[in-house]
C-alpha cells in the first residue's frame, strides 16, 4: 500500500513538472515568435506599401486658411506633437514623459517667426474630442502659457480679433493683423505669456480632479491608421 502511494506521488510530481516545462516552453516560443516578428518589421522594404495623402481634410483646411488670415505675421504648423514645443523640468523623467506625450498633438500650432508656439487649435473629427484628451491638452498647454482652442467644424469660426486676443493678448487684437513687426509680435507674446502663467501658476498645487483615467482615454487615435476624411468631393479652394 505504501509502495502504491509513493508511486502515485512520484507520478503526480512528474506530471506537474511536465506541465510546468510545457508552459515554460510555450512562453519561450511566443517570446521568440514576437522577437522574430519585430525583427521582420524593422527591415526596410525595397518597395514601400504606402501612398501619399493630404496633410489636412476639408474641415481642417478651412480652419487652416482662417488662421492664416488671422495671423499673417505668424507660422501655422500642422499636427505637431506637443513634445516638439514643451520640455520636461527633470531630465531624469524625460523619457517617461516623451513616451506618454509623443503621440499627443493639436491640429494646428500658431508660432512666432522665431518658432515659439503661442496657441494651439484642435479641429474635432467625426468622433469629436474625448473629454480626457481635451482636459490633458488644455491643462498642459495653459500651464505652459500656451492658449488652447478646440473648434467644432459645425460651428462658425471665431473672429480674427477673438483669435488674436486669445493667443497674443488684447493689445495685439486691437492692433489687428496688419503685419506688425516681429519686435511688436514678440513683445505681445511675452506679455501674454507672463499674464497666462500668472493666471495658471496655482495649477500645480491643484489636484487633477479625476483627470487620471485608468483606461487612458486621453490618448488620441493614431492619425497614421485612422480614417482620414469622410468627404466625397476633393479639396476645393475657398
Amino acid at each position: 500500500m505504501g509502495s502504491s502511494s509513493s508511486w502515485a506521488g512520484s507520478l503526480a510530481a512528474v506530471l506537474i513538472l511536465a506541465a510546468l516545462l510545457a508552459a515554460a516552453g510555450l512562453v519561450l516560443f511566443r517570446r521568440m515568435q514576437k522577437t522574430a516578428e519585430r525583427s521582420k518589421a524593422r527591415k526596410v522594404p525595397r518597395q514601400w506599401p504606402l501612398n501619399p495623402r493630404l496633410v489636412v481634410n476639408t474641415a481642417e483646411r478651412a480652419v487652416w486658411l482662417h488662421l492664416q488670415e488671422a495671423f499673417p505675421d505668424a507660422i501655422i504648423m500642422v499636427k505637431m506633437p506637443v513634445t516638439r514645443y514643451t520640455t520636461p523640468r527633470s531630465r531624469e523623467e524625460a523619457k517617461d514623459w516623451f513616451e506618454m506625450l509623443n503621440n499627443i498633438y493639436c491640429t494646428f500650432a500658431v508660432c512666432t517667426p522665431e518658432g515659439r508656439v503661442v496657441g494651439c487649435v484642435d479641429v474635432a473629427g467625426p468622433a469629436g474630442l474625448s473629454s480626457a484628451n481635451r482636459h490633458l491638452k488644455q491643462t498642459l498647454l495653459e500651464q505652459c502659457g500656451i492658449a488652447y482652442l478646440p473648434i467644432d467644424p459645425g460651428t462658425p469660426l471665431p473672429a480674427t480679433t477673438t483669435l488674436r486676443a486669445e493667443f497674443l493678448g488684447a493689445p495685439a487684437a486691437a492692433q489687428g493683423p496688419a503685419n506688425p513687426s516681429n519686435t511688436d509680435l514678440l513683445r505681445h507674446v511675452r506679455n501674454h505669456l507672463h499674464e497666462t502663467l500668472d493666471r495658471n501658476r496655482d495649477y500645480r498645487r491643484r489636484s487633477e480632479d479625476g483627470s487620471t483615467d485608468p483606461e487612458q482615454s486621453w490618448r488620441q487615435p493614431d492619425s497614421f491608421l485612422a480614417p482620414f476624411d469622410s468627404r466625397r468631393s476633393g479639396l476645393n479652394r475657398r
